[in-house]
């Protein structure tokens, strides 16, 4: 309905122009102004429902003002056999009001290419209980123009239906942080060696995984545990190609002596990274932090 997309006073001297097509030059909107606004009862063969006096303003081309009579558009006989209907996200719960109409009053303008403002509608609150309408959320109103609207009149049902989120109000924060890597961002001079895919693709379930404690340190505790632990080293040895051990002097390349375990049954949300496809648990070593050698964490997945 482009027509209707001015504000109202546009469409009252639109009028003046089109009904006046003699006059010397167009009556524009920023020289005239508007007074006594009232409502008439249409004679025998009128229709024109709404009277007021437009004045010349100080310092224009135009002096002096002159009453007219026309008819206001009622909003009601604009939309008859259908409602106003607006999909919008609100984030209030059910039982709670998820929107003023006043709310929604751009929302309207932009699907119906109208231009009202909230000058000219009586604000209302939305039921805050669904009316089973649609499968989803959903609740109406009746938006009522009121009666100093230059150019409308009338009531008309507007319905308010819950829609998705929309990904451009959510996210606002466009320009995103970098990932944090393992041992950190900093990349000038020497890094520490990264663990974290080390182990990640190797089946540990041959191993002694299964007879280690749930937690513990690698080098430390009972012989069968330390017996357990250095299982897993030899196979990460073998596989990478590397000498992976558990020297007591920690800090030395490959070393694993003092660094801390947990395991986890899989899927755990403590290790979302973890592989619980293909298995059902796994060793975190976290390698230990004292030493400037390496960072990160080892994960030595198996099946129990």
């Amino acid at each position: 309905m482009p027509k209707y997309n001015k504000p109202s006073v546009d469409l009252v001297v639109d009028l003046i122009n089109e009904s006046n097509p003699g006059l010397p030059f167009p009556i524009e909107t920023g020289k005239v102004l508007f007074t006594g606004l009232a409502t008439r009862t249409p004679g025998s063969g009128e229709y024109q429902d709404t009277q007021i006096k437009v004045n010349a303003k100080n310092n224009t081309e135009y002096v002096g003002n002159k009453v007219l009579q026309y008819r206001r558009i009622d909003i009601g006989k604009l939309f008859r056999g259908t409602s106003i209907e607006i999909h919008r996200y609100s984030a209030a719960s059910t039982g709670q009001t998820p929107f003023n109409l006043h709310d929604l009053i751009a929302d309207i303008n932009a699907k119906y290419g109208l231009a009202l403002t909230t000058a000219e509608v009586t604000n209302v609150a939305f039921p805050a209980a669904t009316d089973g309408y649609y499968p989803v959320r959903t609740s109406k109103v009746n938006m009522a123009i009121v009666s100093t609207s230059l150019a409308w009149k009338g009531t008309v049902e507007v319905r308010w239906v819950q829609a998705p989120r929309e990904l451009q109000t959510m996210i606002t924060q466009p320009e995103l942080d970098g990932r944090l890597y393992p041992g950190g961002n900093d990349f000038s001079g020497a890094h520490p060696y990264v663990l974290d895919l080390e182990a990640y693709a190797i089946d540990f379930t041959e191993t002694n995984a299964a007879g280690l404690n749930a937690t513990g340190i690698f080098g430390q505790g009972t012989s069968p545990q330390v017996g357990a632990q250095q299982t897993l080293v030899d196979l990460l040895s073998q596989v990478t190609g590397k000498s992976w051990n558990l020297n007591v002097t920690a800090g030395g390349a490959y070393g694993l002596y003092g660094s801390a375990y947990q395991k986890f049954a899989l899927p755990n949300v403590v290790v979302p990274e973890a592989n619980s496809r293909f298995y059902n648990s796994v060793v975190v070593l976290t390698y230990n932090h004292a030493s400037n050698w390496g960072a990160g964490r080892l994960f030595m997945h198996h099946n129990v």
